[in-house]
């Protein structure tokens, strides 16, 4: 089956001009080829479905599996084909190399499909620090189409992942545990704004029990205190948090040359 299947596409891509061999292949060479490559390939639509899916396993193209990836998302947007999908989260979680699963998450995330939110959330175990950044922004931009349990999932994956060497994840996972954290804060503010002092303080610290390095609790907190008469502890918190810096005093003026 898959012979006849290959012998269709090639009679329908090639005739004179490249084949579809030649078309994977342009897929990594950049350039005007690999443009004119992914515009015959997405002009084909349902013909090259199968043998994309087939080549995104071939190691034959391991070069191109990240640009046919590209190609497969787009059809995606473009056909009712469910194989295109379920092929793409298959790879997302087992495809050996993490430029494929990388790329799968980006190229799918830019369009929020909700199919993927499974995927999504199990490619946040995976081993590469990129994909799960990318993971992470991919479900954010999911927004309330995740359930209340996948949100709080995330939150957590983003707060164990504070610290990553990578600068993308680290960038996911502070954005991830602000918006978790700034509805303590709200809250907080709002209590402070009528006087519930017991309330806010509570509130902050809340907020700082989850995200302890955040500024925007710490300064809330420490200004709740200066404003309520407990300049001492107010300006320890400020400190702490690097709110309120020390300056020595010079014992005699500075001497310009």
């Amino acid at each position: 089956m898959w012979g006849f299947t290959w012998l269709v596409l090639l009679s329908a891509l090639a005739g004179c001009g490249p084949s579809f061999d030649d078309h994977i292949v342009q897929l990594d060479g950049g350039g005007d080829d690999q443009i004119r490559a992914r515009q015959e390939l997405m002009l084909a639509k349902h013909k090259v479905v199968a043998p994309l899916i087939q080549a995104l396993e071939d190691p034959r193209y391991t070069a191109q599996h990240p640009g046919i990836v590209e190609v497969l998302v787009d059809l995606m947007t473009r056909l009712e084909d469910e194989s295109i999908a379920a092929a793409l989260r298959r790879h997302l979680l087992s495809n050996p190399d993490s430029r494929v699963r990388s790329r799968i998450c980006f190229a799918v995330g830019l369009y929020n499909r909700e199919e993927f939110a499974d995927a999504f959330m199990g490619a946040l175990r995976d081993t590469s620090s990129v994909v799960v950044g990318q993971a992470m922004e991919a479900l954010r931009g999911l927004g309330d189409k995740l359930s209340e349990a996948r949100q709080d999932s995330l939150t957590e994956a983003a707060r164990q992942s504070l610290n990553d060497a990578d600068l993308n994840l680290r960038l996911q996972s502070e954005i991830i545990v602000a918006q978790h954290t700034n509805v303590w804060l709200r809250e907080a503010n709002k209590e402070r704004l009528k006087g519930q002092t017991a309330t806010a303080e509570s509130l902050y610290h809340e907020a700082l029990a989850f995200s302890p390095e955040s500024e925007r609790a710490s300064l809330g907190l420490g200004l709740l205190y200066l404003e309520n008469g407990e300049e001492s502890r107010g300006l320890q918190v400020l400190r702490e948090s690097d709110w309120l810096v020390d300056v020595p005093r010079v014992s005699e003026g500075p001497t310009i040359d």
